[in-house]
């Protein structure tokens, strides 16, 4: 995947690119949250063959905090030949105009507390 993993604002979209090459017939780009497969992404296959290149706009939200993203690329005449990218991702929300980090750690200690509209500090 394009760029590299980043942090991302939850609830605000964002595309990411996957790229393949050399695979002859084109590869075939997916994409999984765990072990089930989204949907909303936008294929391109140069008219060579040679390239193809999967948006996908993914909108996180911060229960997808430290789980994984994952491009996988195959050719479809060869089974085994899938080639994966994955992200651990780390989402961030605003509240009050104040940024919040989520440590998958804290995850269940603060979420509850975010659903109820207040922010308690945990040391």
């Amino acid at each position: 995947m394009e760029g590299g993993p980043r942090p991302m604002s939850a609830e605000k979209p964002v595309d990411i690119v996957c790229k393949s090459a050399g695979s002859k017939p084109p590869a075939v780009i997916s994409w999984w949250m765990g072990s089930s497969r989204l949907k909303h992404n936008k294929d391109t296959v140069s008219a060579d063959g040679n390239f193809t290149s999967s948006v996908l706009t993914f909108r996180p939200s911060i229960e997808d905090n430290g789980r994984q993203l994952t491009c996988r690329a195959e050719n479809p005449l060869i089974a085994g030949s899938a080639l994966d990218d994955t992200w651990d991702l780390e989402i961030h929300c605003l509240k009050q105009g104040v940024p919040l980090r989520m440590f998958p750690a804290a995850k269940p200690l603060l979420l509850p507390t975010l659903r109820k509209g207040l922010l308690r500090r945990i040391l």
